[in-house]
Formats: C-alpha cells, structure tokens, sequence
C-alpha cells in the first residue's frame, strides 16, 4: 500500500459564501508544504474548482452544500479527494461527461476548453460545466470517481484527483 501524508481535510458547508472561509483555512495550512509557488497555485485552482462543484452541484440539505474534502501528498503527486451528495437525476449525466473527459487526449481537452469559452459556454444544469474540462487538462491523471446510491432521491459521488 502507498503511503499517503494528509494534508488537510474539511467537511462541512461548502456553499459559495462557505468556500472562502474554507479556502483560507487551505491557505493557511499549506503555506509551508509546496516547493514552489506554481505548484501551490495549481493546487489551489483545483481545490477552487472542487469547491464550486460541491456548491453548485451537492443536494441541497436544509440550505447547506455539504462535502468533504482531502488533500493529500503521496508518491504520484497531491491527492485530492472530494464528496458530496448529489441528485439522482444527475448521475447518468456526470458520469457520461467524466467518462468524455477521461477518454480524451490533453490535446482534445485544450480544444474542447477553448471552442466552449469561445461559445460562452454556459454550463446546463446537469453539472457538466466548464470547470470540470478545465481540470481535466491540468490534472496528472485521470478522474477517479463513485457515485454511490443512498436512497431513491441522491446518491454520494466521489471523485480522486491526483494533482
């Protein structure tokens, strides 16, 4: 088994006025971890990402975006591991737009990015935005990720990055 060195993990309310706080408790904890700045900012845009998926895209608990996230350091690179409640009507269509992404090269990500910024992509409801092609060109491996089935109404999806 690979040795892991957690970082940091949060859970909690991950609504978009929750994030920042959380972000900033990030920030303070992993000031010392990075060798380089660039590898600090490219972590972080991915936490940010993950955060605003959680916000957008978690079933809504009594006006909360309930997650939980990890980060980690292990012999591949950062981990990141993220969970979050999501309705059952989303999944076959999350699943789907993972699945896309995975399958493609860097090359078709860097397309696919460019061509929907240039339509002014605006993301359905169905959480396959934009913010996830952007991860998917810049993580180094990837997505793994479970949606698994709670009850008639939402499942808990997970998804690990290696960063």
């Amino acid at each position: 088994m690979q040795e892991k060195n957690i970082l940091v993990v949060q859970k909690g309310d991950f609504a978009q006025e929750s994030i920042l706080p959380v972000l900033k408790i990030i920030d303070n904890n992993l000031k010392n971890v990075f060798e380089s700045s660039s590898s600090k900012k490219r972590i972080f845009h991915v936490i940010v990402e993950l955060l605003q998926n959680i916000s957008k895209h978690c079933c809504k608990n009594q006006k909360i975006s309930e997650g939980i996230i990890l980060l980690g350091q292990s012999k591949k690179g950062y981990i990141i591991n993220t969970g979050n409640y999501i309705e059952n009507s989303k999944v076959d269509a999350l699943r789907d737009h993972l699945n896309k992404l995975n399958s493609m090269s860097k090359e078709e990500l860097k397309s696919l990015y460019f061509s929907k910024l240039k339509e002014r992509y605006v993301p359905e409801n169905n959480g396959a935005g934009i913010g996830l092609i952007d991860l998917a060109r810049k993580i180094a491996s990837p997505f793994v990720f479970d949606f698994h089935p709670i009850d008639n109404q939402k499942s808990f999806f997970s998804i690990h990055i290696v960063a």
